[in-house]
């Protein structure tokens, strides 16, 4: 649900603004998601 209110808002508003618009809760579980699909490439190229 917090994927789809953020891509809604970011399509309507922009990327800053759409941000903005977002709850702390919200914000929050977007960094996380984005942490979690970034684990993985990152620590391959990094060679750990």
């Amino acid at each position: 649900m917090f994927l789809y209110r953020f891509v809604r808002d970011v399509t309507k508003f922009g990327l800053v603004e759409g941000w903005k618009r977002q709850d702390s809760y919200t914000k929050w579980l977007l960094i996380i998601f984005v942490l979690l699909i970034a684990y993985k490439p990152v620590v391959n190229v990094l060679g750990i």
